[in-house]
């Protein structure tokens, strides 16, 4: 994906220090051709990770008072979301009564800014605020949140004209715990200059929706002249900070005073008329400041047309120097639900508007981001965060977590029923994954929520009368290009009476048919089928294949067996492979994990015989040595484990990667090991078991897009008795 002359490698997680396209990146969107090329302005690095994907035009984020989780409104289906820290969300309810006037123009109308009560706790106080359209007005109201679900609806705040754009919509409460409202003029500019109406203005209300004591006008009206306001935040200083989009000329960002007069409509942009208050930043009207937040002693504006996360320094804003010192964060995506995290030098931003599904990203901002340094508050250096304590943590593991990129931080069920569950594969939307299950060659569809839906059986798969360890359905990978209309494939591995094979049916969202072999004549053994497929960066597909207890076959470079193999969709060797067939390495005895780290590189585990199971760095036509090695290997030609296990602690069955760090399943060894990624040479940190013993054996395993999440299988436990856990990696 190019962008500014340079391609860059997408990686889950990256350091930026100058403009890059990493919303789009990260989105899967090309760069705005409004972006600026280059900006070479100083600016704090910022690291950005796809957080929580699958959304639907978020408006607004807001967090709950224990900072732990957000409350999350989409504009358009009036849904509420809680967002959790390890990117998993829940929904809560909706918001009754709220109309877009046109859908599919988020600017609108519909849901827009929520609120919870600064002393909210889900029992003696469960208030959380909206402000919504009507199909005649907006209104501010009042719901209770118990920490499951939205009940009650009532108004606190009537009377709000709407139109057909500018409807503000950001509420939040200030340090003096009073609610600030956001309202646009509803294009009647002439409302703005009104301090009798409530449109066009910063309001200040009680939470039953009455005028806060002190508002210089003695009514709801704290500041007025405004166009159409939508954010809101406050400095370490207290003071108010809020964004404007403009109407052909200028956009700007203000610092509001109690009674100034911000000049709409007579004033758009700098003001000359006596009584109106400059705006202390500007932007040309292209840019469209959604949002505001502060970290340290700056300020992060996002902008939906501007496609742009800004910063401005509070200091020189206040100097009347913001236009100069204003720089580009990051550009390429249309930018507005934003949040600073409590606690953290750290955001949350929604994309808005796209085509393909929205995203919620994690974004850390400091001096020093690369280094992970601690920083102190103020200081724009990133403040690091231990990752919350386990039964099978020391305080040296977690130390060392949050500088190679964190560790599991407990497991809780997501999903239970199972039958062996085998493999777990995204689809490229990344709200879904597609699930097999081994004996009874059943594919389910998982949400993100816990929920599923059977959609099909794989035919012609026979598990038996072989070993119950060996065959049946096996991996699942959808197409890259996947959406359910113009892409349908997906693609699947399993054992026939006779052989095994890699097949590709159709999938439209709702169900599987179609099946069509596209690899045959891979032999079958009692065991040792490998099983593993999954696309590659290079968009090839990657099959692992064991040696079907028949070990000569692994070092036969014309035979598909103990390989792992890279071919086409339609089943033919992939262009570049190294000995112009179908395979990529071979000396393999049963590898059935496949994962590609941040740089692009592949590793695989492997089940060995007696003495040691493996953990591979997989390199082009590289022979790892199975019959003649098994562990370290010291014969000429053949390329030794980076890493090893015991078969008392290991059987690797799967494997994934988060944060440049290895998770692998194990059966024998029923745990979860956590491999760190040490050097760019690939070398492999200490290993730690987690969950010894708790889960039982765990096979399937895959990293939850835009999130630091794994989901995990259990294996083997009993008909309906496995499991799929969700594990936070922090």
């Amino acid at each position: 994906m190019a962008h500014s002359g340079h391609w860059v490698r997408y990686s889950s997680r990256f350091c930026i220090t100058s403009l890059t396209a990493a919303a789009a990146l990260l989105a899967g969107a090309v760069p705005s051709t409004n972006a600026a090329a280059t900006d070479l302005a100083p600016r704090p690095a910022v690291d950005v990770t796809g957080f929580s994907t699958g959304w639907s035009n978020p408006w607004a984020i807001s967090f709950l008072p224990d900072g732990r989780s957000a409350l999350v409104t989409e504009n358009e289906s009036a849904r509420v979301y809680r967002l959790r820290d390890n990117g998993s969300r829940t929904l809560i309810g909706k918001v009754p009564k709220v109309a877009v006037l046109q859908p599919g123009d988020a600017a609108k109308g519909g849901l827009l800014g929520v609120a919870p009560s600064p002393t909210w706790d889900g029992r003696k106080d469960k208030q959380v605020f909206f402000m919504h359209t009507t199909a005649t007005g907006s209104r501010v109201v009042r719901m209770n949140y118990d920490g499951k679900s939205l009940s009650g609806y009532r108004v606190v705040l009537g009377g709000l004209k709407r139109g057909s754009n500018h409807h503000g919509g950001k509420i939040a409460f200030g340090p003096d715990k009073y609610l600030y409202v956001a309202t646009g003029e509803a294009t009647h500019a002439r409302l703005a200059q009104d301090k009798s109406s409530l449109n066009g203005k910063i309001l200040r209300i009680t939470k039953s929706g009455k005028a806060a004591p002190g508002n210089p006008f003695g009514n709801r009206v704290y500041s007025y002249g405004h166009r159409n306001p939508q954010g809101l935040a406050w400095d370490r200083k207290g003071r108010l900070w809020s964004v404007e989009i403009g109407q052909e000329a200028k956009d700007e960002l203000n610092l509001i005073k109690p009674g100034a007069n911000y000049g709409w409509p007579g004033c758009e942009g700098v003001c000359a008329t006596k009584g109106m208050t400059d705006p202390k930043v500007t932007w040309d009207h292209t840019t469209a400041p959604a949002q505001v937040a502060v970290v340290g002693d700056d300020l992060y504006v996002s902008s939906l047309r501007g496609y742009q996360l800004w910063r401005v320094p509070i200091t020189a804003a206040l100097q009347g120097k913001g236009d100069s010192a204003r720089t580009k964060v990051f550009s390429g995506y249309a930018l507005r639900a934003l949040a600073k995290v409590p606690g953290r030098n750290e955001l949350w931003l929604g994309t808005a508007r796209g085509a393909n599904g929205d995203r919620i990203l994690r974004v850390r901002v400091g001096e020093a981001v690369g280094q992970r340094a601690q920083g102190a508050p103020g200081t724009g250096r990133p403040a690091r965060t231990a990752p919350r304590p386990n039964d099978d943590m020391t305080r040296h593991v977690q130390r060392s977590a949050a500088v190679d990129g964190g560790a599991p931080a407990g497991a809780k069920t997501l999903s239970k029923g199972w039958h062996t569950p085998w493999g777990i594969s995204f689809l490229p939307n990344g709200r879904t994954a597609l699930v097999t299950e081994r004996l009874s060659y059943q594919v389910y569809r998982l949400d993100r929520n816990g929920t599923r839906k059977w959609v099909g059986e794989v035919p012609y798969t026979v598990p038996e009368p072989y070993d119950e360890g060996a065959g049946g359905l096996l991996g699942v990978a959808p197409s890259p290009t996947w959406d359910g209309r113009k892409d349908k494939q997906v693609f699947f591995m399993h054992t026939t009476k006779s052989e095994t094979r890699v097949v590709r049916m159709d999938y439209d969202g709702t169900s599987l048919r179609n099946y069509k072999p596209i690899l045959t004549g891979i032999r079958r053994g009692g065991d040792h089928n490998g099983g593993r497929i999954a696309f590659g960066p290079d968009k090839y597909l990657y099959v692992t294949t064991g040696e079907a207890l028949q070990p000569r076959l692994a070092q036969d470079k014309s035979s598909l067996n103990g390989k792992i193999l890279r071919i086409t969709k339609s089943g033919k060797a992939a262009p570049g492979n190294p000995f112009g067939n179908r395979v990529h390495s071979y000396g393999h005895r049963n590898p059935q994990g496949l994962a590609w780290d941040g740089k692009g590189r592949l590793w695989s585990v492997e089940i060995g015989q007696q003495t040691h199971d493996e953990l591979n760095l997989i390199k082009r036509g590289a022979n790892y040595g199975w019959p003649s090695c098994e562990g370290v290997c010291s014969v000429k030609g053949m390329t030794g484990p980076k890493a090893t296990f015991s078969p008392e602690k290991g059987v690797p069955a799967q494997l994934a990667v988060v944060r440049n760090v290895l998770y692998v399943s194990s059966l024998r060894g029923q745990r979860l090991w956590r491999v760190p990624i040490d050097g760019a040479g690939g070398r492999l940190g200490k290993k730690t078991a987690f969950y010894p013993g708790t889960y039982g054996r765990l096979r399937a395993i895959a990293k939850v897009p835009g999130a630091n999440e794994l989901w995990v299988g259990t294996s083997d436990l009993g008909y309906g008795n496995d499991k799929i856990l969700r594990v936070p990696i922090r």
